[in-house]
């Protein structure tokens, strides 16, 4: 049996190998007011939560981007009007086939991320990472966002990065977690881990 517990210094690690051996451990580590069997209660209703979500963020990712997909011909011009940008309606065949790649980029994860965040069903590490944006584009999509623009010196801007629509995404938040980090092998954040106590015990230990 394992558990792991999280606080903002340390992460301790608690495995043991009988259930016996968990008796002393649990003595110390529930109180008198949470009993273990009321932690295994609420840990059991919680994995039933997190299916149900999982469920939800599947179904409304699927029908985003299926909606997306079915209405992506009208995106250039779309754009061009909620974002003041004629130019995305003006070269509407080259809006269109950044439009496709784009749609491509966002089915490979990011829009289940957005609902995934949006649920809170992600583990929040953003007090573990340090490091500050260097405008690479790799976390736009690996460079397959639509609104990305090149600058100098190979790197890139947001195109719509001052418009209030910007603010109904999940691009702001980045990262907020090392598996954002590796997935676009960002290189200006870096992720802190924990230092991790582990404590194994074993039917030997006395008590």
């Amino acid at each position: 049996m394992s558990s792991i517990f999280h606080n903002t210094a340390v992460q301790i690690e608690i495995m043991c190998l009988d259930q016996n051996t968990m008796a002393p451990i649990n003595a110390t580590i529930f109180n008198d007011k949470l009993h273990q069997h009321q932690v295994m209660q609420f840990l059991k209703s919680s994995n039933n939560s997190l299916f149900e979500n999982e469920q939800l963020i599947q179904y409304l990712t699927n029908l985003l981007l299926f909606f997306a997909k079915s209405v992506i011909w009208l995106m250039p011009l779309i754009f061009a009007i909620i974002f003041l940008k004629p130019q995305y309606f003006l070269n509407y065949k080259d809006t269109l086939r950044k439009l496709r790649i784009h749609h491509k980029a966002l089915s490979q994860g990011p829009v289940k991320r957005y609902f995934e965040n949006f649920f809170k069903t992600r583990i929040d590490q953003t007090n573990q990472i340090s490091g500050e944006c260097n405008q690479c584009g790799n976390c736009c999509l690996n460079q397959q966002c639509v609104f990305l623009e090149p600058i100098e010196d190979e790197k890139f801007q947001c195109g719509v990065y001052n418009s209030p629509f910007r603010k109904f995404s999940n691009c702001g938040a980045f990262p907020i977690s090392s598996e954002d980090i590796e997935r676009y092998a960002c290189p200006g954040y870096v992720f802190n881990p924990y230092p991790v106590i582990n404590i194994q015990c074993s039917s030997s230990v006395k008590t």
